[in-house]
């Protein structure tokens, strides 16, 4: 699996290497490296594993009635222990991909096509300065308010904690819209920023993960910038100006459900999710007379 990891992340950053250059290269050859980059293919050491895998699971099959596969052993879903179906899933952002190359490609200019093609590239929006968080990817998410953490709070009362939704890179899903940050029993999810001054801000986050949610409410210093709503779509993209006022000091705080519902999760906000479900990245960006620059 780690091997499979680093060749997913290195096959997704040659990727998208590529579409940062189409200005340079040209869109044309821009998409050509990038559909290289991303062609499917796993190496014969991973094949000669997976085929260990099938085989054991055979065994444990024909011995023990172990069902690892939906398909091939009748087990009930991919949750409940079949684990060999996603034993070679995906784990690029390829279907995410692909469709949006073919739609930029489609675009009746260069200008366009490069525009699209480099936005592609810069998912944290670097181009823009924006303060980028993978909510859910340890190492990717400095802004994210951990909290007590799991050891001296393994009920997770008073942290944030970690998860991936029941979905796969497969079903078009980006990774960073599959990892997620939440929190339990009411509490908020929360994130930190030290906002430079003379610049206008807007909260952009993808609000998505299971197919149950709750209403969700953001607030920005103690004053809600967002009003409790429903989740229109799964994933939904939300984006919200952050007043000025709100920002004089450097503390940002993420998402709340009204209502009380003990037993619920809070999920946090600032991230690519929600709704009851999960969250994904969070990106504050600069705005111009209003307007976002993208």
């Amino acid at each position: 699996m780690a091997r499979r990891w680093a060749a997913a992340k290195a096959a997704d950053r040659a990727a998208r290497a590529a579409l940062a250059k189409a200005g340079q290269t040209g869109s044309p050859q821009a998409l050509a490296e990038a559909r290289r980059a991303l062609a499917p293919g796993e190496p014969p050491a991973t094949l000669a594993l997976y085929h260990q895998l099938e085989a054991l699971a055979a065994r444990l099959w024909d011995r023990a009635r172990m069902q690892l596969s939906v398909a091939r052993y009748g087990a009930s879903n991919w949750e409940r222990g079949a684990n060999l179906d996603r034993a070679m899933a995906d784990l690029t952002d390829r279907a995410f991909l692909l469709p949006r190359l073919a739609q930029a490609e489609r675009s009746r200019d260069e200008a366009t096509r490069v525009a699209l093609l480099q936005a592609l590239a810069d998912r944290a929006d670097v181009r823009h300065h924006a303060l980028y968080d993978d909510l859910g990817m340890p190492g990717a998410q400095p802004h994210l308010v951990r909290g007590a953490g799991e050891l001296a709070d393994p009920q997770g009362r008073r942290s944030a904690i970690l998860g991936v939704a029941d979905h796969l890179p497969a079903d078009g899903w980006p990774l960073a819209a599959l990892t997620y940050a939440e929190t339990l029993y009411e509490n908020p999810l929360r994130l930190a920023y030290r906002l430079p001054r003379g610049r206008a801000w807007c909260l952009r986050f993808t609000w998505a993960g299971e197919d149950y949610w709750r209403a969700m409410a953001i607030e920005a210093n103690g004053h809600q910038i967002l009003p409790p709503q429903q989740r229109p779509a799964n994933p939904a993209f939300v984006e919200v100006p952050i007043p000025r006022a709100y920002r004089a000091r450097p503390a940002f705080a993420g998402v709340r459900r009204p209502g009380r519902r003990r037993r619920q999760r809070t999920r946090a906000a600032g991230g690519r999710d929600l709704a009851g479900a999960d969250i994904r990245p969070v990106a504050l960006r600069r705005a111009l007379a209003g307007a976002i620059m993208a």
